[in-house]
């Protein structure tokens, strides 16, 4: 059974299309990566499948409970953890929990119950008493995610949860994210703009690229679909000239300065091609099937307009060592 299901959803502001033809499943036991770029649309989407958010069509169904139609029964299996800390600084950790714990209307044995699974899932039950403000930036973190665990959801909806911390700090959300969903078994929705991050926690990619989904499946079959590798050239010349000469390469996209084409086995003979025609290699760039590289040939998106992967990398190689440890 699909713990979030969405088909057809769409939304626009002011006549521009934010969001178009979004279908998304997420699982038990599943963790689902949502990529995009500013602008791509998670925002929108993320916002519509908590419920923050109406769509101009579509449906939504949370845990086999329509959302758009039942939202507070929906809700029930729905935690949200945003992308800016949703913490009261000057209160303490149990204080922030029992708060917005009475939000999602608990009280009494099951709101203390609640806060004392909450604690433990991310591994803070020593902090309880301690002012948020006194914590690191990675603890608060792991405290935002404890307050979208209140209520025991069996949805996890985690909107960037590691921006800004340092390398422990994410591998520790990392492990407490393999944890829900590998043990607890929750389903999992997972954005981020490091790539690195999500192929190395997500057992399902999707890739969103000006409103709609370019993409989806495992890393896998998302390396499969795109076949052999590919390289980007960056030309300075005659580029649809260029582009007709080399067509016996299999030009696949030209745009601006950069031809696309089928990786040749000898790159001496292509480069003295262009040269040959007027044209001036610049830079050559081998688009493999690692995500950055898939990402890149699904969106059409410049190798320089990725954020910077080098955090993200360092967290999930200590991650990978936490659990084999």
């Amino acid at each position: 059974m699909n713990l979030l299901r969405a088909v057809g959803l769409a939304r626009s502001y002011a006549g521009r299309v934010a969001l178009r033809d979004f279908d998304l499943s997420v699982s038990p036991g599943e963790v689902v990566g949502l990529l995009g770029l500013n602008g791509a649309g998670k925002t929108t989407a993320i916002s519509i499948l908590a419920g923050v958010l109406r769509p101009d069509r579509g449906s939504v169904e949370v845990d086999g409970r329509d959302l758009l139609r039942e939202p507070l029964l929906a809700k029930r299996a729905l935690g949200l953890v945003p992308q800016e800390l949703a913490l009261y600084a000057d209160l303490s950790v149990a204080e922030n929990l029992r708060f917005f714990g009475r939000l999602r209307g608990l009280r009494g044995r099951e709101l203390e119950a609640s806060l004392a699974y909450a604690l433990s899932a991310v591994e803070l039950v020593d902090r309880a008493r301690d002012p948020v403000r006194e914590l690191s930036g990675g603890m608060q973190r792991r405290i935002n995610v404890a307050v979208g665990l209140l209520g025991s959801p069996r949805l996890l909806i985690l909107d960037e949860p590691a921006v800004g911390v340092d390398a422990l700090s994410r591998a520790q959300l990392f492990q407490l994210v393999q944890r829900l969903a590998q043990v607890e078994n929750l389903g999992i929705l997972y954005t981020s703009h490091y790539l690195e991050e999500v192929a190395a926690l997500c057992t399902r990619l999707v890739i969103l690229h000006q409103g709609r989904i370019v993409a989806q499946g495992r890393l896998d079959e998302l390396a499969s679909r795109v076949g052999e590798e590919s390289v980007e050239l960056e030309v300075d010349g005659p580029l649809d000239a260029l582009a007709a000469v080399l067509s016996a390469q299999r030009v696949q996209r030209a745009a601006g300065e950069r031809l696309v084409l089928a990786s040749p086995h000898d790159l001496a003979p292509l480069v003295a091609t262009i040269e040959a025609h007027g044209g001036r290699l610049k830079q050559l760039r081998v688009l493999g099937r690692d995500l950055e590289s898939l990402f890149l040939r699904y969106t059409g998106v410049e190798a320089e307009h990725l954020p910077s992967a080098v955090p993200a990398a360092a967290a999930a190689a200590a991650a990978r060592e936490e659990v084999r440890r």
